[in-house]
């Protein structure tokens, strides 16, 4: 499997809300192209919007802070 699809099956495969009400990322973007890193965002950021699930994000790279601080 590529980077991107370990990186998606490693979302899908993790605990969700009605088990846990946060999710921890560690850089969740990290290897992955421009493409597929903004795909892994905008599900982060369905998941906080749709279903209030709160995200912890830690990352080096800027825009993906500003992009997760401002939703």
């Amino acid at each position: 499997m590529s980077g991107g699809q370990q990186q998606r099956v490693a979302i899908a495969r993790g605990p969700w809300p009605s088990a846990r009400p946060f999710l921890l990322c560690d850089e969740p973007t990290g290897n992955l192209d421009l493409h597929t890193g903004r795909e892994i965002l905008d599900i982060l950021g369905r998941l906080n919007k749709e279903r209030g699930v709160t995200i912890i994000c830690a990352t080096h790279d800027t825009r993906i802070a500003r992009h997760v601080a401002t939703g």
